[in-house]
C-alpha cells in the first residue's frame, strides 16, 4: 500500500478527531466523546500496523497531546456512564444519594474542565504532520504479517492464564486493535484483509462488543468503592450496598460467560 494512502487515513482520524473536539465544550455530548475516542483508538491500531513497517520512521507515534485528551475524555466518559447507570437504576438518585451523586457531579465537572484544557493545548493539525513525516513510503506484507502475528500471539499468551478482568481487557484491545486494521482495508481501501487467522471476523467483533459491556459494568462497579460508601449518611449507604451487590453479582456471572467465550477463541499465531 503506497504512502499516499497511508496518508489519507492518517488524515482522516486526526480531522475527525479535530472535528469532535472542537464540538465538545459547552455540550459535552457523549456521542462527540465516544467519537472521538473511537477515532483515536482506530488511529492508534493503523500506528501499531506501521509501526511493524522496517522503512517507519523511529519516532512513528501518535502524539502525547493527541493521547491526552483521549485520556482526559475516558475521565468523563467514565462518570457519565455511571451517572446513567444511577438514573437507571434508581428513580431518583439526586434525592435520596444527595451527598453521593453530588460528590460524582463534582469529579465530572474537575474531569471537564481538564478536558477543555487538554483540547486547548492539542492541535491535530500538527499532529496529524509529525505522523506522516515518520511514515514508511509502502506497507508492505511483512509488516502486516508481525502485526497480525504480535496481536494473536499476545491473545494465546493471555488465555494460557487466564482469570480476571485485566486479562479480559487485555484481550479486547488487542482483538480491537486487529478489528480496527481488518476494517481499514475494507471500509478505506476497498480491499480484503489478506491474512485470516481467525474462523470469523463476526464472532471477533462479537467477543469484542461483549468485553466492552463488560468493561463498562465493571467501571461502574469501580465507582461503588467501599470507602466512600462507608462514609456516606446510612440511608444512602443502605440504597448504595445493595446496588453495589447487584451489580457484583451480574459481574460475576458475565465474568463466567465471557471466560468461557475467550477460551473458546480459535486464533492462528502460523500463517501463509
Amino acid at each position: 500500500m503506497q504512502r499516499e494512502y497511508l496518508e489519507d487515513v492518517i488524515h482522516k482520524y486526526c480531522q475527525k478527531m479535530a472535528e469532535h473536539a472542537a464540538s465538545i465544550p459547552g455540550k459535552f455530548d457523549k456521542e462527540d466523546i465516544h467519537e472521538l475516542r473511537v477515532n483515536y483508538k482506530k488511529l492508534r491500531a493503523f500506528v501499531r500496523l506501521l509501526q511493524e513497517d522496517p522503512d517507519a520512521g523511529k519516532h512513528l507515534a501518535v502524539p502525547d497531546d493527541i493521547k491526552e485528551v483521549y485520556q482526559a475524555g475516558a475521565k468523563v466518559r467514565d462518570r457519565q456512564l455511571f451517572l446513567d447507570f444511577l438514573h437507571k437504576s434508581i428513580k431518583d438518585p439526586t434525592t435520596l444519594m444527595p451527598q453521593f451523586a453530588s460528590g460524582i457531579n463534582r469529579e465530572l465537572f474537575k474531569t471537564k474542565e481538564k478536558l477543555v484544557l487538554a483540547i486547548e493545548e492539542t492541535s491535530f493539525k500538527d499532529g496529524e504532520a509529525k505522523l506522516k513525516k515518520s511514515l514508511p513510503s509502502f506497507l508492505h506484507d511483512e509488516a502486516i504479517h508481525r502485526f497480525v502475528h504480535r496481536k494473536v500471539a499476545a491473545v494465546q499468551l493471555i488465555l494460557l492464564s487466564l482469570e480476571n478482568d485485566e486479562d479480559l481487557h487485555g484481550i479486547r484491545k488487542h482483538l480491537k486493535d486487529l478489528l480496527y486494521v481488518i476494517r481499514i482495508f475494507e471500509q478505506e481501501w476497498g480491499i480484503s484483509f489478506p491474512i485470516h487467522a481467525w474462523k470469523s471476523e463476526k464472532a471477533l467483533s462479537d467477543i469484542t462488543t461483549a468485553l466492552g459491556d463488560y468493561n463498562d459494568l465493571s467501571i461502574t462497579v469501580g465507582f461503588l468503592d467501599d470507602s466512600t460508601i462507608n462514609e456516606l449518611p446510612e440511608e444512602e449507604k443502605s440504597v448504595l450496598l445493595g446496588l453495589k451487590e447487584k451489580s457484583c453479582t451480574q459481574k460475576s456471572v458475565l465474568q463466567g460467560q465471557l471466560l468461557n467465550k475467550v477460551r473458546g477463541l480459535r486464533l492462528v499465531s502460523q500463517f501463509d
